[in-house]
């Protein structure tokens, strides 16, 4: 599907897209997704309200996923399979591919209820905060969480499922992810693996917050990122993740990205590169010596550097906002396949 999707694009962009979409809801029904992630990712993938109705449900998310009440914009594209209905609300004219996203969602959507696992529903009330209190105690209840210390593990659903407890397959701003609810946690998976951070059942949704992170700080030659190793950065990392997409970074995160644009005109190295050896080794002299320079040289770059940073990474808070804003940046440029 891959090879036939960039042959299509070369010839047909257009084509090419109504590929994706197909592929894209293909991988969800693959993973047995659930409804409320198919319409979800409907909503994400137009940028428009998506809706369907299934059996007398009506289930409305707006394209930050969250749950909608009744219509609020006309609807520009529909879709029937059976008695179940599709489709996407917006103001304004209709977009390119909104008839083959509706098309696709209702698909999927209709399969997904007609093959319905409880354990994968159960799994998808306990991950979304939005949901009835007592329908998500039930769900708790019924995969026996109840008193138990339970975390979410993120991987992706292309890669084998860790098999560590009941799983949903969830769309995200960052693509379909798998999320595995667990009370043992793999310790030394293959794959890239977030694992969030454990509590009771209530605290399921940050869990799963946590590990999406976890899950875009892991990569090689270490697949396992715990979120719990952020410690009071977590905090920081959940706010910078729930952003508006195309948000500015943080001033601090900002101010790294400066640093690392600056080539200093002795050396091709950049200032960031400096920066994190002065950090990591503690003195000017001990941070040349890792970058072999010498250092003077380290010595003369330093009142540029802390004139951009606005602290001195060198003191204990201003080691601790470094590292703080070294993560966030990080996080900020993490790509998932």
């Amino acid at each position: 599907m891959h090879q036939l999707v960039g042959r299509l694009a070369a010839v047909d962009p257009q084509a090419g897209e109504s590929l994706k979409v197909i592929e894209f809801f293909d991988t969800l029904t693959t993973g047995q997704a659930g409804v409320p992630a198919i319409v979800r990712a409907g909503a994400v993938l137009s940028g428009a309200t998506a809706g369907v109705a299934l059996d007398g449900r009506v289930l409305r998310f707006d394209p930050e996923g969250r749950a909608q009440g009744g219509r609020t914009a006309p609807v520009v594209a529909a879709h029937e399979v059976g008695d179940a209905s599709g489709w996407l609300e917006r103001e304004g004219e209709p977009h390119a591919n909104d008839a083959i996203i509706v098309e696709r969602m209702t698909l999927a959507a209709t399969t997904a209820h007609a093959r319905r696992q409880p354990a994968t529903a159960s799994a998808e009330l306990l991950l979304d905060d939005h949901a009835d209190p007592e329908a998500r105690a039930r769900a708790a209840g019924a995969l026996r969480l109840t008193g138990a210390s339970v975390a979410v593990v993120a991987t992706l659903p292309t890669d084998p499922d860790p098999g560590c407890g009941p799983a949903a397959i969830v769309a995200t701003r960052y693509g379909v992810l798998r999320a595995s609810l667990t009370v043992d946690p793999p310790a030394s998976p293959a794959h890239p693996t977030g694992v969030g951070v454990a509590g009771g059942w209530e605290t399921l949704p940050r869990s799963w917050r946590s590990a999406v992170v976890a899950l875009r700080l892991s990569g090689s030659p270490h697949p396992l990122f715990r979120a719990q190793d952020l410690g009071v950065v977590l905090d920081a990392a959940l706010a910078a993740d729930a952003a508006a997409p195309g948000a500015p970074p943080h001033p601090d995160v900002a101010a790294l990205l400066s640093l690392r644009d600056d080539h200093a005109r002795d050396d091709r190295r950049d200032l960031l590169t400096t920066m994190d050896a002065l950090v990591e080794h503690g003195s000017v002299r001990a941070a040349a010596v890792a970058l072999g320079m010498h250092h003077s040289t380290v010595q003369a770059r330093l009142p540029r550097v802390l004139d951009r940073l606005g602290y001195d990474p060198r003191s204990t808070l201003g080691r601790m906002r470094y590292t703080a804003a070294r993560q966030l940046l990080a996080l900020l440029e993490s790509r998932l396949p």
